[in-house]
């Protein structure tokens, strides 16, 4: 009896192993055919183009309607397919300040846009060859760290009154917006010098005033203005105010003090 039982459990399992190597393949086929199924329809299936382009709006500066405007050439496109560089090159013809994009897809038809544009570095008055100012002359006009001039209603900008003033003069003629204006060294070597100044003097700068045919900049402080040229090493026109706070009375200077010079230092 146990033997026949035996028998029994023996052909039982060995009909299992029989099936193990009909089933297996089917389901390997079967996975096959699901994996071959779904790749179809994200290549070749309508449903999978682009139908919506979503832009998440971190800075009141980003521009919605323009961003969707200029990657309208995606709608109707694979999502599968697109990437970054898909992205990249519209954007830059539309958004002369920007800086990252990132790219995301949301299926089955959503893209998903994420923009970051250039910090800006300041407020601008153009004076346009006039050292005076007009009311509501620098309202709408800012400059980014890439030294590009832009124009945004100051509601667009967050902290707007908290940037400093930048004083533009020596036009030729009117500047673009979205156009370059100044360089990051330009920029830098100003910022490091108004550093110099608080650090090693105790100057702090109060106004700020770029001759760009020239490459000058001028900076205010508490007692005087002075004249530095961007073409020559910062260091050593701070070298030349250091030996002239030795040598002259502080009480003879009434204006400036002109730094530029290499042999001298003038002032008035």
């Amino acid at each position: 009896m146990r033997q026949r039982r035996l028998r029994h459990l023996r052909r039982f399992f060995g009909r299992i192993r029989t099936l193990q190597w009909l089933v297996l393949p089917l389901g390997y086929a079967a996975i096959v055919l699901t994996v071959a199924s779904i790749l179809f329809l994200l290549l070749f299936s309508p449903w999978t183009n682009v139908q919506e382009i979503r832009v998440i709006r971190n800075d009141p500066r980003v521009d919605i309607a323009r961003i969707q405007h200029a990657l309208s050439p995606l709608f109707g496109r694979r999502m599968l397919l697109l990437s970054r560089a898909d992205v990249l090159p519209l954007l830059e013809t539309s958004l002369s300040d920007l800086q990252d994009v990132m790219v995301d897809v949301s299926y089955p038809s959503r893209l998903v846009i994420r923009v970051t544009l250039d910090a800006l570095a300041a407020r601008m008055q153009i004076d346009e060859g006039k050292l005076a100012a007009q009311s509501g002359a620098f309202l709408n006009n800012f400059l980014t760290e890439e030294g590009i001039y832009l124009q945004y209603p100051p509601s667009y900008v967050r902290h707007a009154d908290e940037l400093p003033l930048f004083r533009i003069t020596d036009w030729g003629v009117h500047p673009t917006p979205g156009n370059h204006i100044l360089t990051q060294a330009f920029l830098a070597n100003m910022q490091k010098t108004e550093e110099i100044l608080q650090r090693d003097f105790g100057q702090e700068t109060t106004e700020r005033l770029i001759f760009l045919r020239a490459r000058e900049f001028h900076l205010r402080t508490a007692k005087w203005w002075l004249w530095f040229d961007a073409r020559d090493p910062i260091e050593e026109q701070l070298r030349r105010y250091r030996l002239f706070l030795q040598s002259v009375q502080q009480e003879q200077v009434i204006e400036y003090v002109d730094l530029r010079p290499v042999d001298r230092v003038v002032y008035r």
